[in-house]
């Protein structure tokens, strides 16, 4: 009877596993949750209002300036949601600092752009073309890395999103007036964070359907 009893765990044990294995394939079990998806419409609403700051100001500061508020408070947080929940997810943290990385890649980026038309009669056309590639280079590297991660796994589709931004900046960026560039940046931004807030919605309502329909 204990053997039978023993098989009969044993069998329950790799049922269990096995159901574990088909719901994360299935795009079924995520290691996000709703707070997930607040954090990612709260970036779209620090780039929106970066973007209309940045619009109406005439000051270069200000250009920069919501962007650091929203990396050092984005950090801030990070910090002290790891020391309240020691288990936090590695992929939460992931989705933080790739957001980060992407923001200041774009800013980079049209950081680079204004220099080149600004600078570009004194510094010479080699050295203007070099600026140009540079930006584009490391956007392009960056978009391949971001489209790679989620190929990997579902829990990564919102790189999607960001690597969405990175293409709008490469090739928006160039053709508008360098006055525009930086509330560019931050309305680009704000479309890749929403382009998110879209794909982590879908996934978590696509995961809430099982349970909905037992």
């Amino acid at each position: 009877m204990s053997d039978e009893q023993s098989i009969s765990n044993g069998q329950l044990e790799r049922i269990h596993g096995d159901l574990s294995i088909m719901r994360q394939a299935m795009g079924l079990h995520l290691n996000f949750g709703r707070g997930t998806l607040v954090f990612s419409m709260l970036l779209f609403a620090a780039a929106s209002i970066a973007a209309i700051v940045s619009l109406i100001s005439d000051s270069s500061w200000l250009h920069i300036v919501p962007f650091a508020v929203f990396m050092v408070l984005s950090l801030i947080g990070l910090f002290f949601q790891s020391r309240r929940f020691t288990d936090l997810s590695h992929e939460i943290k992931l989705q933080v600092v790739l957001s980060i990385t992407v923001y200041f890649a774009v800013i980079c980026a049209a950081s680079g752009y204004v220099l080149a038309a600004f600078c570009g009669p004194s510094i010479g056309t080699v050295r203007t073309v070099a600026l140009y590639v540079a930006s584009l280079s490391y956007i392009l590297t960056l978009t391949f890395i971001l489209v790679i991660n989620a190929l990997k796994t579902r829990e990564r589709y919102y790189c999607l999103g960001l690597a969405f931004s990175l293409i709008l900046a490469g090739l928006l960026v160039p053709i508008f007036d360098p006055h525009f560039s930086f509330p560019l940046a931050h309305f680009i931004m704000a479309i890749g964070y929403l382009s998110v807030v879209f794909i982590q919605k879908f996934q978590l309502r696509e995961a809430s359907l099982p349970n909905a329909s037992h």
